[in-house]
């Protein structure tokens, strides 16, 4: 058998699918040689292309002195101390995360360490400010709920009843997992809703507005209840509210 070796011309179709695979060859190059990556851009090249620090440094939080709260219906001083010292380690551990995103933030550096440091911020953050309110609207000898107060009228509108109002929350903070639950307002709308938060950063209702805030996490209860007896914990929880910080939040 004999092979014809006489060069033949390409075909339209081959030489836009050779200059097809020159164009993609190029791009991918440019791509590496740019630190693109699963289409996130590496770092600036140049100090000088990095976005300046702002001045002042990263913004610091103080935990705030909970001693009043002491003395509470049937929850523990110890389990108030020991939930306490939880809290003061959110509140630490945010300032940390801040120093360290702040010092990459003003060396360029948008890598994998910042995008995770950034991830861990709101968990930290958010477990700091929900303690807060949580701890805000509680006191020793809290007076029950006015049914014709504020709150009670604003829930009543919605729910039909403090009653139905009531019984929604507690079944929501009843709910299999760890988490919080929150009795929130919209702001643009004015509706209220009882929401489910998981763990404390997911699950949040954008601009909802907290009113009452329930710790359902069981590190809330473990020291002077069972793991099994959050039922029981909540009851405790809502002998003590202070419906007079939840009136002002609303």
């Amino acid at each position: 058998m004999t092979i014809d070796h006489t060069p033949r011309p390409l075909d339209a179709g081959a030489i836009e699918r050779r200059e097809f695979l020159a164009l993609c060859g190029r791009g991918a190059a440019a791509v590496a040689g740019a630190g693109l990556v699963g289409g996130c851009a590496a770092p600036p090249a140049r100090a000088e292309d990095a976005p300046a620090a702002p001045p002042g440094g990263p913004p610091r939080y103080q935990a705030r002195d909970y001693g009043a709260l002491r003395g509470l219906r049937a929850i523990t001083d110890e389990q108030v101390e020991v939930h306490l010292d939880l809290y003061r380690g959110y509140v630490r551990r945010t300032n940390a995360l801040l120093e360290d995103v702040w010092a990459l933030r003003g060396a360029g550096r948008f890598d994998a360490t910042y995008q995770e440091l950034q991830r861990r911020l709101g968990w930290e953050w958010d477990g700091m400010r929900l303690h807060e309110l949580y701890f805000d609207n509680l006191a020793p000898e809290a007076a029950p709920l006015a049914p014709d107060g504020r709150f009670a009228k604003a829930v009543a509108d919605v729910w039909g009843s403090v009653d139905a109002w009531r019984a929604e929350l507690l079944a929501t903070a009843r709910m299999p997992g760890v988490g919080w639950v929150i009795c929130a307002r919209d702001p643009a709308s004015g509706n209220l809703w009882n929401a489910w938060v998981e763990d404390h950063e997911k699950g949040h209702w954008a601009g909802g507005a907290p009113l009452l805030v329930l710790d359902v996490w069981e590190h809330a209860f473990s020291v002077y209840r069972k793991p099994t007896e959050r039922a029981k914990y909540l009851d405790d929880v809502m002998a003590n509210v202070d419906w007079a910080a939840v009136e002002r939040r609303l």
